[in-house]
């Protein structure tokens, strides 16, 4: 598995990935201290610690879900538009393990660039705003991240499902850009996300995508 997720990044130039990942976070970054110089923290967040992080975690969790359902709809979904799927489909390895292969490379890319990109903002506009950082110094803060992260990604499974039995890219960028755009609102406006839920549309996708996929006629 190892080696087709390799294969996979190399086949769809992660290089460039990279690149569009690194700028979405120094946007985010200048937008996070941008926001926090023009209008004041005390105004913005109330010195609120945990405002300050909820409002940087919802423009991130926003921008990384719409790139995987960006990625996840070239990497799959116009392989089926296009039927480049086709090709790899005659290599001799079940169709599911490419396709796995294909969903892990996206992910494992996403969930990474997400994570990164929460710390170093954080990092870089507490020291900037001038914020307490005792958040930082307890391990569950990290936990935390990094398992919201996870399942903030997984969940944009349930777009490539609907946009695979769909056979439709154009499905997977409306039900990604809507899931975003749903769980921005909620941040904003101080309300919980439900992980739980994302996490439950993670495992609906898994029937979605896989149902059939050895038989299907592409």
């Amino acid at each position: 598995m190892y080696k087709l997720v390799k294969l996979e990044w190399k086949k769809n130039i992660v290089r460039r990935d990279i690149k569009i990942a690194f700028l979405l976070m120094i946007c985010l970054l200048l937008l996070t201290v941008g926001i926090g110089e023009i209008t004041g923290l005390k105004n913005l967040f109330g010195y609120d610690e945990k405002r300050f992080f909820e409002t940087i975690e919802a423009f991130c969790n926003m921008a990384y879900t719409i790139m995987t359902g960006i990625m996840l709809e070239e990497y799959i979904v116009n392989g089926y538009e296009n039927r480049r799927l086709e090709l790899m489909y005659l290599y001799p390895i079940k169709r599911w393990k490419v396709l796995l292969s294909q969903i892990i490379s996206v992910v494992i890319f996403n969930v990474g660039a997400l994570i990164i990109a929460k710390f170093l903002i954080y990092f870089i506009a507490v020291f900037t705003q001038g914020l307490p950082i005792s958040c930082f110094k307890t391990a569950s803060f990290y936990i935390n991240e990094i398992g919201e992260s996870m399942i903030m990604i997984s969940a944009c499974l349930l777009a490539l499902g609907i946009g695979m039995r769909l056979k439709s890219a154009k499905a997977v960028s409306i039900m990604t850009l809507v899931l975003s755009l749903g769980i921005l609102r909620e941040m904003l406006n101080g309300e919980p996300i439900h992980y739980i839920v994302l996490f439950i549309f993670s495992i609906v996708a898994v029937p979605l995508i896989f149902s059939g996929i050895e038989k299907a006629d592409i």
